[in-house]
Order: structure tokens, then C-alpha cells, then sequence
């Protein structure tokens, strides 16, 4: 009698343990396990960087527009410095060094 019962204990031990072993093999490799998640990670981490940088671009040319539209001194330093332009009698002295 005592051998059955240590017997059906011994099934039982390795059922539940190739069960557990089974399962955590399935929680890392299955197609939505641990390591699809880490990877899923990291893209959302690379991806929020990218946002937060072209927030960062849109802000900056949203500024510049702003400027442009709103700002005279802006516009004709803008076009002095962006297409060499001048203003009327306005001579330009290039000097060269020796």
C-alpha cells in the first residue's frame, strides 16, 4: 500500500513539474511571450524617441513660420543672410587678406 501512495506521488511530482517546465518554455517563447514583449519594447522605446524629436523639428519650424509671418526684420535678415540679398544702394566691400 505505502509503495502505490509513493508511487502515485512520484507521477504526480513529475507531472506538475514537466507541466511547469512545459508552461514556462511557452510564456518566453510563444508568439506573444516575453520575448516578442521585450522586442515590442524596445520598438515603442525608439519609436517615442523619434515622436519626441520631431515634436521637437515641428516646434522649431512652427516658431520660424510664426517669425516669417509676423516679423519684418526677420524676413529681410532671413533673406539677406538665406540669398545674399540687398537693400536699394546698399554696396557690398570684399576685402581680401593678404
Amino acid at each position: 500500500m505505502r509503495t502505490y501512495k509513493l508511487k502515485k506521488y512520484k507521477t504526480l511530482i513529475w507531472f506538475v513539474g514537466t507541466s511547469l517546465i512545459v508552461l514556462l518554455l511557452w510564456i518566453l517563447f510563444a508568439p506573444y511571450g516575453a520575448n516578442k514583449y521585450s522586442h515590442i519594447s524596445e520598438e515603442i522605446d525608439k519609436v517615442s524617441a523619434d515622436i519626441e524629436n520631431i515634436s521637437t523639428q515641428n516646434k522649431s519650424l512652427n516658431d520660424e513660420i510664426a517669425k516669417l509671418k509676423g516679423d519684418r526684420q526677420y524676413v529681410e535678415d532671413f533673406a539677406r543672410k538665406e540669398y545674399g540679398l540687398l537693400k536699394e544702394n546698399e554696396i557690398i566691400f570684399e576685402f581680401k587678406k593678404k
